[in-house]
């Protein structure tokens, strides 16, 4: 039906199937000879405004599917296992103890042909004939099966000098940066499975290279006698051309007349495509720090503005890509940057703070802080449960949080525009939970990151714009869970869900979206549980963590120091880009730094979080002070963890924590300063003119004898603190 409405013509249409794309043509020739595409949408209606523009002439619509095309399926055989003959070699005589192995009569999902099995305790390898040149984009795929598992089942690639092996199956989880456990434990056995190896970014996040590969390696290692699995392979192959596109985004706009002379409205035309993919999902960012998943938005400003609007595009394949364009109208009187952006840490809404919210109600949760959280202009998170029904909890890990989705607006009206995903309970409720997560937080409008159902996915930048500029901010983590061998482990692959991987690769992958934003910020959930401040000595990517632990468990060990290798990964992250990096997941807080100039948080500590430890209970919130081109300060506010909850400590208790933070600062170099008549402590990023000073005192203090010790009472000082 074509029916006139507010000027233009309303178009609405039927159709038997579900889902789908169209594509809206216009003509004022009845006969159709000249039509323009003046829409494509996945819905059923579409108003045009300019249907009547024309006086005394007829428009003439016609609605046709948009049908995308095939992937292309263009791979490069690199060994098929085909022929009478296979030339392994051993690879090490002391593993390689009882190799069996051997080419099978018939290929892969029941094809034609032959793969090679593995059994018994065989570690072998393969020379290339003719080594390939690897680049960061190459992408290898294998079919493969467990049949059933071993003690280990991998594959893995060299060039002489450098390993790196893909673990695919098996009990064992052994913690060597050389291996990629990331699809451990999540395929089922007895089934043959095509798997994606980003081979090439992966190599390059580890060694720093693009080599030629000459040797392919092939193990299932049965040490134990009770792990006698099978390990088949077969059609191993360069898959990089055979990889899904990514959506060609574009997008107009309509000014619409509104009454109001102050602000006025917008109506957005989304002319997205995707060239294989007719499933689309969008993400909108206005400029003014207010989002929309909607396909064709209309949005209010108000006059006289400049707005930098990012149209974010996925397609069915979580291929995404986005596209900035600015509005304005009239005489541009907004400032650029000027706001501020206020960071905490760890949220939980499940486990013992769903009693809080039934005792006291939704609006206690971040009461305590609202004189805080309500003038800034934006507020993030570390959100760390899933919100669903689901109850099909993760097979092996020992702490499952979950929250109910009625509780959902507690995040939304507190302000809080973005949570972060990507931490180690976000698939506590496996896919299922994941993903009714995502579309409750859509539905009450709060941007989320860092998590998705593969690893491309899960890397996609939340694009939020205010005042003028541009912010990216992409979350990751790396308490994967194989310290604990909680399989299957919790970060995303090619070809599984979960959250981005915080690495040297995951780091490059994304860095480059420097290039398009004023400020990269990662929100990363990473490093040890309950350590206060990093360690010197540790290699890089070596973890020390203790691995989770039950509340109130008595037996904790309070780590003073976390694995500076972490802090290394950190400063990697600042040397290839990024603005700021704030880190969460210890439960305890720990000192800020400013790394060449950058601000980076090592971790905010708990926020709305149900530990009973002493040590968890001091935290803080990060206040980014933004100006017109770059961070302009940082402030820190204190915060109390009172019953579960955030309070805002003042007085001595105020500066107590402050002192605590001030002095973890300067192990890092960090110098915070505190005004007198404030709670609040600034970084100071420069410290040109920064000095030392050593205060002498003398007080009289009285000694009681306590058996053979002398002890005086807590002297107070006049400055700040106390000694005893």
């Amino acid at each position: 039906t074509a029916l006139e409405e507010d000027g233009g013509i309303r178009l609405n249409w039927t159709h038997p199937g579900e889902g789908g794309r169209w594509a809206v043509l216009r003509s004022y020739d009845e006969f159709g000879l000249i039509e323009d595409t003046i829409a494509f949408t996945s819905a059923t209606t579409w108003f045009d405004p300019d249907g009547l523009e024309y006086p005394g002439s007829k428009a003439f619509y016609r609605i046709v599917p948009w049908e995308p095309d095939e992937v292309p399926n263009v791979t490069v055989g690199i060994e098929d296992f085909e022929g009478a003959t296979l030339e392994l070699e051993t690879y090490d005589e002391d593993r390689d103890l009882d190799p069996v192995w051997g080419l099978i009569e018939g290929g892969s999902f029941g094809e034609p042909g032959q793969h090679v099995a593995f059994a018994g305790d065989t570690w072998k390898m393969q020379t290339l004939d003719f080594p390939i040149q690897l680049d960061t984009e190459m992408i290898w795929a294998v079919d493969v099966m467990s049949d059933p598992t071993s003690r280990m089942q991998m594959i893995g690639f060299g060039d002489g000098n450098d390993e790196m092996w893909y673990v695919l199956w098996g009990q064992y989880a052994p913690n060597t940066d050389s291996l990629i456990w990331t699809y451990q434990g999540w395929f089922p056995e007895e089934e043959w499975f095509s798997i994606n190896l980003p081979v090439g970014e992966d190599w390059h996040g580890r060694f720093g290279n693009n080599p030629q590969i000459d040797r392919i390696f092939y193990v299932n290692d049965s040490s134990d006698d009770d792990d006698q699995g099978v390990f088949r392979l077969d059609n191993l192959r360069d898959a990089t051309g055979a990889q899904p596109n990514r959506p060609s985004i574009d997008f107009d706009w309509q000014w619409i007349d509104h009454q109001n002379p102050d602000s006025i409205i917008v109506q957005f035309e989304n002319w997205s495509l995707d060239s294989d993919s007719d499933s689309l999902s969008f993400l909108w960012s206005f400029g003014d720090g207010t989002t929309s998943i909607i396909e064709h938005p209309r949005h209010t400003y108000p006059i006289g503005g400049e707005w930098p609007v990012t149209l974010h595009v996925a397609d069915g394949y979580d291929r995404w890509d986005f596209l900035t364009q600015t509005l304005s109208n009239g005489l541009i009187t907004q400032q650029r940057g000027n706001f501020s952006i206020g960071c905490v840490g760890d949220v939980i809404l499940a486990r013992g703070i769903i009693s809080r919210i039934n005792d006291q109600g939704q609006d206690a949760i971040f009461s305590g802080v609202r004189d805080i959280l309500d003038p800034l202009d934006l507020r993030f998170a570390n959100f760390e449960c899933p919100i669903t029904t689901s109850s099909d909890g993760h097979p092996t890990k020992g702490i499952l949080f979950k929250a109910r989705p009625q509780d959902t607006n507690i995040i939304s009206d507190a302000g809080f525009q973005f949570v972060t995903l990507a931490n180690n309970h976000s698939s506590d409720y496996m896919e299922e939970g994941l993903l009714e997560t995502q579309r409750l937080l859509d539905e009450h409008g709060v941007a989320w990151g860092g998590a998705g159902m593969n690893d491309i996915a899960a890397r996609q930048p939340l694009l939020m714009n205010y005042n003028r500029m541009k912010l990216g901010i992409v979350s990751m983590c790396n308490r994967d869970g194989h310290y604990n061998n909680y399989q299957p482990f919790l970060d995303a692959a090619r070809d599984r869900p979960g959250f981005a991987l915080w690495n040297r690769t995951g780091i490059e992958a994304t860095v480059g979206l420097q290039d398009s934003v004023d400020l990269l910020m990662y929100q990363v959930h990473c490093g040890s549980e309950y350590s206060f401040y990093p360690r010197d000595g540790d290699s890089v990517g070596a973890d020390s963590t203790t691995g989770e632990v039950e509340i109130d468990d008595p037996y904790v060990i309070f780590e003073l120091q976390p694995d500076s290798g972490e802090v290394a990964l950190r400063h990697y992250a600042i040397d290839m880009g990024a603005d700021l990096v704030i880190c969460h997941h210890p439960h305890v807080i720990q000192g800020v730094e400013v790394y060449n100039g950058k601000f980076i948080a090592h971790s905010l500590g708990n926020f709305v979080f149900d530990l009973s430890y002493n040590e968890t209970m001091p935290s803080m919130m990060a206040t980014i002070n933004i100006g017109d081109d770059d961070v302009e300060g940082v402030s820190i506010t204190p915060i109390w963890i009172e019953d579960d909850l955030p309070v805002v400590p003042t007085g001595e208790f105020a500066r107590a924590i402050l002192d605590y933070i001030t002095h973890y600062s300067l192990i890092l170099n960090t110098h915070l300063v505190r005004p007198p008549d404030e709670e609040i402590a600034y970084v100071q990023f420069d410290t040109t003119y920064s000095r030392d000073e050593v205060v002498g005192a003398r007080q009289v203090a009285l000694f009681t004898h306590d058996n053979d010790l002398k002890r005086t009472a807590p002297q107070f000082l006049n400055w700040e603190g106390y000694v005893s």
